[in-house]
């Protein structure tokens, strides 16, 4: 009989061995830009390549080194926002909205950013605040 910690400790490995292969270029999902129009982009991946909402893709070019080795040289970072269902007809666009924006043109490549499906991100932010005498509850003794 398998425990509960168990049946966690193989989910998780499976997570992970998802994450591991997706890292591998072979398989990551990749695809042309069809679009760019402001900060969306459009692009021939849906339901039928498994793509959900929110998930992140590099956009870049793969380029030629001196040393004859091909590189896939990143130039933002965008997110999903629609996902189209193209498992019945096709030519229909997914598109995604820019999180870090260079500058793009039709035909430049999206390549999948593999990960467990949870982000942490910390951004410190600073906001000036104005407080008026009076204007916080004292309460009196």
């Amino acid at each position: 009989m398998i425990s509960k910690s168990d049946s966690e400790l193989t989910f998780k490995k499976s997570m992970n061995l998802q994450v591991r292969t997706r890292e591998i270029d072979m398989f990551k999902l990749q695809s042309p830009i069809a679009e760019v129009v402001k900060r969306t982009i459009r692009f021939p991946l849906g339901k039928a390549e498994g793509i959900k909402m929110d998930e992140p893709f590099f956009v870049g070019e793969w380029m030629e080194l001196n040393d004859g080795k091909i590189r896939f040289e990143k130039s933002g970072f965008v997110r999903v926002g629609t996902v189209s269902d193209n498992r019945t007809s096709t030519g229909q666009l997914s598109s995604a909205w820019v999180i870090k924006k260079g500058d793009w043109v039709r035909g430049m490549m999206i390549i999948e950013h593999p990960r467990l499906g949870i982000d942490i991100a910390v951004k410190p932010r600073w906001f000036n605040m104005n407080i008026k005498e009076g204007s916080i509850f004292q309460r009196k003794l």
